[in-house]
């Protein structure tokens, strides 16, 4: 019997990582599909430091141009001050030398009004689409109650946090809604309450036989 529950879990957990691969490849997906519809307003360029004698002891050089030719101005520039020397010769890095590579990670694109890196209109999105989750809790006439999650539970008037989910608070939903808005960290958990009010009878239960009699 053991042997097979061993073996369901392995499973669930093969489908559970399964799951969370195919989620993280369509949101990239998704996120490649919104930002090809943008508008590029400023390229990234960096030096290769892969070419810069003992290049991983540098901080990384980036900087936004029109093209290699004035990135290799800017960068010089910023650069100033460091002797740095080409890897394997005995040069020091100059205007005909510089090794540049282009940076698309660091991109800018106009998103709402602002230029964004696609890291921080990926973490735009996430926002609109957690504000959009809690207001649908919110309008959700089945759901009363939540547990408040930042990592761990929060305990019962917020004092603290615990693991445990017997052991967490039980807020109502209007409140829970509004702390989560005021905290991207913040994530709710729906309460059904006949599961949670089976699992408090449970914990009872449990605390009732260890009480020793007098």
């Amino acid at each position: 019997m053991l042997f097979v529950i061993i073996i369901l879990i392995k499973r669930r957990k093969k489908k559970e990582k399964k799951e969370r691969r195919q989620m993280a490849s369509a949101k990239l997906n998704k996120l490649k599909s919104i930002i090809m519809k943008l508008e590029l307003t400023k390229k990234a360029f960096e030096i290769n430091f892969y070419k810069i004698e003992e290049g991983y002891l540098y901080s990384p050089e980036v900087c936004y141009a029109k093209n290699r030719n004035e990135a290799k101005s800017k960068l010089l520039a910023q650069t100033k001050y460091q002797s740095i020397m080409l890897c394997g010769e005995d040069e020091e890095v100059t205007y005909l030398n510089i090794p540049v590579l282009r940076c698309s990670h660091f991109d800018k694109y106009s998103f709402e009004g602002k230029e964004l890196t696609e890291e921080e209109i990926e973490e735009k999105l996430d926002e609109i689409k957690r504000l959009s989750v809690l207001d649908e809790i919110l309008n959700n006439q089945h759901i009363q109650y939540c547990y408040i999650r930042k990592g761990s539970y929060y305990r019962p008037n917020s004092s603290g946090y615990t693991d445990f989910k017997h052991r967490a608070g039980v807020y109502e939903k209007s409140d829970a809604v509004s702390q989560a808005k005021s905290c991207s960290d913040i994530w709710l958990e729906r309460i059904y309450i006949e599961e949670h009010n089976k699992m408090m009878q449970d914990e009872i239960r449990d605390l009732t036989s260890r009480l020793i009699k007098t």
